[in-house]
């Protein structure tokens, strides 16, 4: 092997090596929702705000395909989620550089997404007219599935703390290839709705 080839897998070995990978096991303090407070079964967001936090503004969520419209997308470990029902919001959930998919595990110590050391990780959750300039926090995956190179299945967890505020914002989210709910849509119109006189 020629000095060139062996220093650039060197090189190669030591980007690797830069990141661990998140804490695996996951610890088991962390926040997660109370029991019966998110769906047991197919997509959905739930969102926990405390008083004081802006993004949320204190209050709970919990959206689903039957009432809103969730989007989930994976490009080389970012995902990115949107919701649009009586809120809009957006989340980001980067995973560390190497390898770019995104891995099980506890992503402790983020930043703000895109402003992120991208050997830690990153995320952001906005929405509800509101965002952090800066945040702290951490995001926790608690299961990914790929199939044939795509994301097939996420379940993750996070908190996030806007511009140095002791109040948080806690969420769930949950996505799942093969849930197929979608919004009823309009339904037959009752008899003795109004109509126009003749």
């Amino acid at each position: 092997m020629s000095p060139p080839v062996l220093l650039a897998g060197l090189f190669l070995i030591c980007l690797v090596g830069a990141d661990s990978g998140p804490v695996w096991p996951i610890p088991p303090d962390l926040w997660k929702p109370t029991p019966g407070s998110t769906p047991s079964k197919g997509n959905f967001v739930y969102l926990n705000s405390q008083s004081g936090d802006c993004v949320g503004g204190g209050q709970n969520y919990t959206y689903t395909p039957l009432t809103a419209l969730l989007s989930f997308t994976e490009t080389w470990g970012i995902l990115e989620v949107s919701m649009q029902g009586n809120e809009g919001w957006t989340g980001y959930f980067e995973s560390m550089s190497f390898p770019a998919a995104l891995e099980r595990g506890y992503y402790e110590s983020v930043e703000r997404y895109p402003f992120n050391n991208a050997s830690v990780g990153g995320f952001v959750w906005s929405g509800n007219g509101c965002g952090c300039n800066t945040l702290t926090g951490w995001f926790a995956m608690d299961a990914v599935t790929y199939k044939g190179g795509n994301l097939a299945f996420v379940s993750l967890r996070f908190e996030q703390h806007c511009d140095g505020s002791s109040s948080a914002l806690r969420g769930a989210l949950r996505w799942d290839i093969n849930d197929h709910q979608k919004p009823l849509g309009p339904t037959k119109p009752p008899k003795g709705l109004w109509t126009p006189p003749s």
